[in-house]
């Protein structure tokens, strides 16, 4: 435990200097109080001389240090208070002259200018409150306060002042009953600081509310004196020097150290921000700008000139500079662009290409806005940034991508030709096969011959569908294929598909599957649907080709699953009871060359572009397709298109 006491103490000291320096504050002023009073005792001028020319020489420092310090002060009411005991040290100037009763003096006018310095302080003090509260301005309240000391000097001097001193030598009535007011103001004036004229710094409310409290005692003690007893007058004396003390102090604290405290931390503050900003700007290497539109005037930063190589100093003005910085055509836009900001506040952001000093050029972008500068002037702020890299990469894109649109056409190109090259000898197999089909011998290989023949027409069917459907993911990837729109009856579609496709797999010897086709029970015979009825048979195609590829038996459905004609929407379908699509699969199954498994390609054959054949068509149809999960005996897909109609006839 004494171990962490000493390192705390090493590490904080402030507390242990902060006390010292408080005791010592406290044996200075004791020493200091117990010295006049034994002064004014033994030497009564000289000691009342010091206390009297303590109380002025305090009043008048304050001044200075209010005027001095009045660009930065923040309190008006600790300012008026100022003003009013400033005021009173010229009655307290008068008391020290009539000390000793010279000249034309008298012991009455002595207590009558001590008298007054009270009635200026407290009732002042009342005065000044209520004109802050009925929002006087300072110079009023100023006036009030060299009127009101010419005027008690005047009625002194004049005898209109009442008395203080009866014949008898004591106080009169009016003395006592003044002095007892007097303090109650006082008293009333710690309430007003502590309760509406709070400054924001407790010790300096505490120090003015002392100097308030010491004046009432001051007088009050003056008061019970009666001119009896000497040394209760010195100690009255010495509160009203100390009273003036602990003003000074207090107003010193809000008016001088509290500012300059908060002034120095607000200047730490922008130093850091100064140095952070610099550094940042440093690092960010963007040129900074100021356009005064009024003045056509226009500054910039070093780092502007470092960028550009010019100097605006080089220049007679802002059109020769720009001259040299923009192109003729550059510059109309950057002008018609500073006027918009100017004109609406609309946010600079312009592109621009900068001829540097040494001939070459690079491209920049110039953003900005209309603000303010440390003057309060409208101007536009903003920064230019070198953006040659960007511009060399979007260049590069552009050639990259003609590149690829060229390989592209000489993609299709090719594939086109080399599609033609390969149908011409296959339609010419093709032929033969039938051929020889129809001229084969009737004996007994006639059974192994037909298999062969049929297994040559199979293969080249599966390879000019795969060509085929090269040639159409090609195509859509190029954006060449054009929608032909026109009315198909979709009844008479999906009949015409039942019997193509029910032929086929008879052929194919898929005869144990069953194939249907089906309409929702609301709808009526005759449904139209605007569309490319050839992509819209290839939709088909793909769809019925694909559950028949992966089905060996069981059940292939087609038709109209959902229809919304208040949507304008229709949903198609396809199902099988084949093996079905692993789940996770759903978008895979659309991708360019993927199947639903892995190895399925060896086993069933095929692609893998059906399915993104007619993704590809429907995306540009505006239509969609998906694969059903809710379905889980085998596959359904679902696809939309977007318009169709009804037709009675």
């Amino acid at each position: 435990m004494e171990d962490n006491i000493k390192s705390d103490s090493k590490r904080f000291p402030y507390g242990a200097i902060n006390n010292k320096k408080s005791l010592s504050s406290i044996f200075i002023l004791l020493g200091t109080v117990s010295s006049l009073y034994l002064c004014a005792f033994y030497i009564p001028v000289l000691g009342r001389s010091i206390i009297q020319g303590w109380v002025i020489l305090s009043a008048w420092t304050l001044i200075v240090f209010i005027r001095k310090t009045d660009h930065f002060y923040r309190s008006e009411v600790l300012t008026l208070i100022s003003y009013v005991y400033f005021a009173a040290t010229s009655l307290y100037l008068m008391h020290l002259v009539s000390l000793e009763q010279t000249f034309f003096f008298t012991e009455n006018m002595a207590v009558q200018f001590w008298h007054g310095t009270g009635i200026i302080e407290s009732f002042g003090l009342a005065a000044i409150i209520y004109l802050h509260y009925r929002k006087i301005s300072l110079v009023h309240c100023a006036v009030f306060c060299i009127v009101l000391p010419i005027i008690i000097i005047v009625m002194i001097s004049t005898g209109f002042f009442p008395a203080c001193v009866s014949v008898s030598g004591g106080f009169t009535i009016y003395m006592k009953i003044s002095s007892v007011m007097i303090s109650i103001l006082f008293l009333l004036g710690i309430y007003s600081v502590f309760t509406f004229f709070k400054s924001g710094n407790n010790k300096s409310d505490l120090l003015i509310s002392t100097a308030f409290l010491l004046s009432a005692c001051s007088i009050f003690i003056f008061a019970l004196n009666e001119g009896r007893f000497h040394s209760l007058i010195i100690i009255s004396y010495i509160l009203k020097a100390l009273a003036y003390h602990s003003l000074y102090r207090g107003v010193f604290l809000e008016a001088v150290l509290s500012p300059l405290k908060d002034l120095r931390n607000t200047e730490a503050e922008l130093r850091k921000d100064q140095f952070f900003y610099t550094q940042t700007l440093a690092a960010v290497k963007d040129g900074m700008f100021r356009y005064y539109p009024k003045r056509d005037l226009l500054e910039v930063s070093s780092i502007w000139e470092e960028m550009t190589g010019h100097s605006l100093t080089d220049h007679t003005g802002n059109n020769s500079y720009l001259r040299e910085l923009f192109t003729q055509e550059d510059q109309k836009k950057l002008t018609s662009a500073l006027k918009s900001a100017d004109k609406d506040g609309t946010p600079l952001k312009e592109e621009f290409l900068v001829n540097h000093k040494d001939g070459s050029r690079f491209w920049v972008l110039m953003r900005g806005r209309m603000g303010i500068d440390y003057d309060g002037k409208p101007c536009l702020i903003g920064m230019m940034t070198d953006i040659s890299w960007r511009k060399k990469i979007e260049k590069e894109l552009i050639l990259s991508k003609e590149k690829a649109e060229e390989s592209n056409r000489l993609k299709t190109s090719f594939l086109a030709n080399i599609s033609h090259e390969i149908r011409t000898p296959l339609n010419v197999i093709l032929g033969f096969t039938g051929l020889l089909i129809k001229d084969l011998p009737d004996d007994e290989n006639t059974e192994e011959r037909l298999n062969h023949i049929q297994l040559i027409r199979q293969s080249s069917n599966q390879l000019i569908s795969i060509i085929s459907d090269i040639i159409d993911i090609s195509r859509i990837q190029n954006e060449s294929i054009s929608l032909q729109i026109q009315k198909v009856n979709i009844q008479s579609l999906l009949q015409n598909l039942y019997t193509v496709y029910r032929k086929l797999m008879d052929d194919r010897a898929k005869k144990e599957i069953r194939l249907c086709w089906s309409l929702p029970d609301e709808m009526s015979e005759n449904i139209y649907l605007n569309t490319d009825i050839e992509r819209f048979h290839q939709i088909w195609q793909n769809l019925l080709n694909n559950a028949m590829k992966f089905i060996e038996y069981g059940q292939i459905s087609f038709g109209i699953f959902s229809y919304d004609p208040e949507l304008n929407n229709i949903v198609f379908f396809v199902e099988d009871t084949g093996p079905g699509i692993s789940s996770g699969k759903d978008q895979i199954i659309f991708e360019r060359f993927r199947q639903g498994e892995e190895g399925l390609a060896r086993r069933y054959g095929g692609s893998g572009l059906g399915l993104s054949i007619c993704w590809e068509i429907l995306q540009q149809m505006k239509g969609d397709i998906k694969l059903d999960r809710s379905y889980a005996q085998g596959a359904r897909f679902l696809f939309t298109l977007p318009e169709y109609s009804h037709d009675a006839h």
